[in-house]
């Protein structure tokens, strides 16, 4: 990803030294750290150009009163059907795949975003032990990998 930014980013969380030690594959809890920033604000960005201010934050504060209400495990994934996130994912597909269609810099932070998603679900498997999970998850790097080598 070398000239794309990246390194500028982290450069505003980090260090120029961290981030030399980041991009050199070392650094690994702090390159996880602010690979998770990153993706976190790209989506925010993603999702206030989708949605409406208002309309988001009252979506969000549905989704929190909604998890309020219910007592959560992490084998109970019934918090994830909430129609409003529902709607939210679907707006948000929509946006990447027309950014990706216009632009191969925005296909790059689309698949960058994807990335960084796959390795949260890797990281929430790993912590639950949820072997079914990594199975998926061992799918889909596969399937991932082979799309990024096109």
């Amino acid at each position: 990803m070398a000239g794309s930014g990246l390194e500028e980013l982290l450069g505003i969380v980090y260090s120029p030294d961290i981030v030399v030690a980041i991009m050199n594959g070392n650094a690994v809890l702090r390159a996880v750290r602010g690979h998770l920033l990153l993706q976190g604000a790209l989506v925010v960005k993603l999702l206030q150009t989708i949605l409406d201010r208002d309309q988001l934050l009252d979506d969000i504060h549905k989704c929190i009163t909604d998890v309020d209400a219910h007592t959560v495990v992490s084998s109970d994934s019934s918090v994830l059907d909430d129609d409003a996130l529902k709607e939210i994912e679907a707006a948000l597909v929509n946006m990447k795949t027309k950014l990706s269609a216009e632009s191969q810099t925005a296909k790059l932070w689309t698949r960058y975003i994807d990335y960084v998603q796959l390795l949260k679900l890797f990281l929430l498997a790993e912590r639950t032990s949820n072997w079914c999970q990594r199975r998926l998850l061992q799918m889909k790097s596969r399937r991932a990998s082979c799309q990024w080598s096109k």
